[in-house]
């Protein structure tokens, strides 16, 4: 909400500002700005226009702590913002300049992330959870989405995504932990 000249200016602008943030927030916990059905009446023309809604599609509909988007300019996440569902989508970008631009979206969280050393999708996905557990984002029970591209499709759009729970991504890396501590000992 923007203030004009009048209450900005007044005698007593740091109550109107307020005033103005309390209702703002009061608005944006009911229950219409949390869920949105917008989704449900679109025709997607592109492939991460698909995910990105599909995801939002899940995120609605099932218990999810986050929403992650690899990205490399932010129009996943940008596509994804335009979904109410009060659960926080993170951007994982190298870019700054994505990074800067998303910021200023709805319940996006941009944060620099770097996949050089990342070959896998499995990779991908425990440095994904090993980060977020780091934070105190993610606790074990926690379900997530996970968008990112795939080099199947030929390009670097986002063409995949994945349902994840954070115990059996941790099980999934312990299992091949186990197979290396092994191999040392044969």
């Amino acid at each position: 909400m923007l203030l004009s000249a009048e209450t900005a200016t007044g005698k007593y602008p740091e109550q109107v500002v307020s005033k103005v943030a309390s209702v703002c927030k009061r608005i944006e916990k009911h229950s219409l700005m949390q869920h949105s059905n917008y989704q449900d009446k679109l025709t997607y023309h592109a492939m991460d226009e698909a995910v990105a809604y599909s995801a939002m599609h899940l995120a609605n509909r099932m218990q999810v702590s986050a929403i992650i988007a690899l990205t490399e300019h932010g129009k996943t996440p940008r596509i994804m913002s335009r979904v109410r569902t009060g659960i926080p989508i993170y951007a994982l970008s190298r870019r700054a300049r994505s990074r800067a631009k998303m910021a200023l979206l709805k319940d996006v969280y941009p944060i620099p992330f770097v996949m050089d050393d990342i070959k896998t999708s499995k990779a991908l996905v425990t440095s994904v959870v090993d980060y977020f557990l780091a934070q105190g984002i993610f606790s074990a029970d926690n379900y997530f989405l996970l968008t990112h591209g795939d080099d199947l499709t030929g390009g670097r759009m986002t063409s995949t995504l994945k349902i994840c729970k954070v115990v059996d991504v941790l099980a999934y890396g312990k299992q091949d932990a186990d197979l290396v501590h092994v191999e040392e000992v044969l």
